[in-house]
Parts: structure tokens; C-alpha cells; sequence
């Protein structure tokens, strides 16, 4: 895992540090790309430079692979251009920062990205985050492998991504851990129409006010389920 110093560039750290910072907090952890970022006119446009004629609707991996028959090397070769764009050319996702922001000015809250990114995206990843000025308590990436260690690793409360088919491969592989972890699907122009896997366990939102109100929302709700077991606890 990561952390920022003050020049928010990443610093690794052992895991047993986790616990550090997150010891008593309540914990966000959040996809990337097409959470934070919105790479989907990019993603087009690299696809599309590759000699195909897709919609920025039609951008996901499953409509791209599985439907309209792209070859994976060509989806993937658009897909990392896309992500790793230079900050100024690859836009945040719509009212990401203030939200964020929001967010983090909660006491007693520790919010991570866990990313599927290779190891050579992390660079691009201290850049992005250097040029945009984001905060984070830590960067987990995974390497395009399941996300549910990592995610048990920092004990978290929620988990925000864009995949369907990765939130349902968190249920399916811990679905004692998804009891006190809360999935959140979060709906872009290239996954809108993708199903949920789960729509009584999986949450979904299409933009950050929203993320943001229901993040607090499950924030107050947590502390003051602590607070009543405390009380019991201390009579």
C-alpha cells in the first residue's frame, strides 16, 4: 500500500501500518478510474483511432469484448491511453472535488483508492492526484485481481466502483464481509447498461452529490450505532 506525503507523492508502506490509520475510523474506499476520473470520451476516441466506430455508451468492457466483438488487446490498448492521459486532458469526474472535499473533512474518516491499476499506472496515479491536489489516506492497487483482500485489509465500510462484474465478484467471494462492507455501484455513461447483480445488496448512484449524501448518510449511522454500544457497554 501507499500513502502521500506532503508533496502528495506515494511513499509504500508495510501492511501491518494500516491499522494506524485506520484504527477507530470509518472507512471509504473508491475505484479510479470512472469513479474519480471520466475517461469515457477519451476511451472512445482511442478505441475509435484503432478503427472501430463506437459511442462513448459503448466504451465498457463487457459491450465492447463481449457484444460487439472488439479484441481485447485492442480494448485494453485504448483503455490504458485513456487512463493514463496526461491530468490536463483527462477530466475529473462532475462535482467529484467538492464532494470529495466534503467528504473528507468528516472527523474520524480514512479514505483509500483500491484500483485494479498495474504497477506501471501507479506513476501516472501520483501525478494525477500531485495535479489535482487530492488527499487520500491510501492507495491499494491490485493489479487487475480481486479486490477483497485489499478492501479487508483496510477494514472497509464501504466500497464505491464502477464494475458490476467486480462489486459481484466481492459478494460472491465474502459475503459475510459485504454485511459490514456497503457496495456501491456507481453509473457512467459507459455502464448504464450493464444489470445489477444484486440490486438488494448493491447500491447504486450516477453522480457525486449523490455518493456524497449517502456516504455521510452511512457515516452518521455508523457512529451512532457505535455510540449506543458504547453506552451499553460502559453501564
Amino acid at each position: 500500500m501507499f500513502i502521500q506525503d506532503k508533496n502528495f507523492n506515494f511513499i509504500e508502506i508495510e501492511d501491518k501500518k494500516i491499522s494506524g490509520i485506520t484504527q477507530d475510523k470509518f472507512v471509504v474506499a473508491f475505484d479510479f478510474d470512472g469513479v474519480v476520473t471520466n475517461p469515457h470520451k477519451l476511451k472512445t476516441q482511442y478505441i475509435n483511432e484503432l478503427g472501430y466506430g463506437i459511442t462513448p455508451e459503448q466504451c465498457g468492457r463487457h459491450v465492447c469484448i463481449d457484444i460487439l466483438g472488439i479484441p481485447i488487446k485492442d480494448y485494453e490498448r485504448g483503455t490504458f491511453r485513456s487512463y493514463t492521459e496526461s491530468p490536463d486532458k483527462l477530466p475529473l469526474e462532475t462535482d467529484f472535488k467538492e464532494n470529495f472535499q466534503k467528504i473528507r473533512n468528516l472527523e474520524k474518516i480514512a479514505l483509500f483508492f483500491v484500483t485494479s491499476r498495474y504497477d506501471d499506472m501507479l506513476q501516472h496515479l501520483q501525478e494525477y492526484t500531485k495535479y489535482h491536489k487530492i488527499k487520500i489516506g491510501g492507495v491499494v492497487n491490485t493489479e487487475n485481481k480481486p479486490k477483497t483482500a485489499s478492501l479487508k485489509s483496510v477494514n472497509a465500510n464501504i466500497f464505491v466502483d464502477d464494475s458490476p462484474k467486480k462489486i459481484w465478484a466481492i459478494m460472491s467471494e465474502d459475503s459475510k464481509f459485504c454485511e459490514k462492507c456497503s457496495l456501491i455501484l456507481y453509473r457512467n455513461i459507459a455502464n448504464k447498461s450493464e444489470e445489477n447483480p444484486c440490486p438488494s445488496r448493491i447500491i447504486e448512484t450516477d453522480n457525486w452529490n449523490n455518493l456524497a449524501d449517502r456516504i455521510i448518510k452511512e457515516y452518521q449511522k455508523f457512529f451512532a450505532t457505535f455510540s449506543k454500544s458504547s453506552s451499553g457497554i460502559s453501564r
